[in-house]
């Protein structure tokens, strides 16, 4: 009997340590890195709302951590693209054109979970017209670099 209770906390363990990250968690942790270094005090770094796409290489979010005078700072907008990170208090242009591709590919990522469910073809349409809006939208906003 003390070997079956033993057994099944280590077989329980050994499953746990056997889950890998998918891609886009991954890659939420590569962002999340890169942003601690641009911070004063990166062991205080706390993250919300991250949101990474590894295929396309861009994320955003939120951290807030702890300023020059140990206190914390309030939550900040950051985005990620080009291969680094980009905090909203830091440069503005770049955080905007970031979360505008991390927008984009949101977007096209429910639209694209809602055309594999079943949805009537009405509700279809609404979705289309309105993602195809979107789109124009973004693209005509020179802000956002596309």
């Amino acid at each position: 009997m003390r070997s079956v209770i033993i057994i099944i906390p280590l077989m329980t363990l050994a499953a746990c340590a056997a889950t890998k990250p998918t891609p886009d968690e991954a890659f939420a942790q590569q962002v999340e890195a890169d942003v601690r270094r641009s911070l004063k005090d990166p062991d205080s770094a706390k993250f919300e709302d991250v949101k990474a796409y590894a295929k396309e290489q861009v994320a955003c979010g939120k951290v807030n951590a702890k300023n020059s005078y140990g206190g914390y700072a309030g939550s900040e907008d950051f985005s990620y693209y080009q291969g680094r990170s980009h905090l909203q208090s830091d440069d503005l242009k770049s955080y905007v054109i970031g979360s505008g591709r991390c927008m984009l590919v949101e977007s096209q990522k429910g639209f694209e979970d809602a055309m594999k469910g079943g949805l009537p073809p009405k509700e279809k349409e609404k979705i289309i017209k309105m993602f195809e809006k979107n789109i124009a939208d973004i693209k005509r906003d020179p802000t956002f670099g596309l």
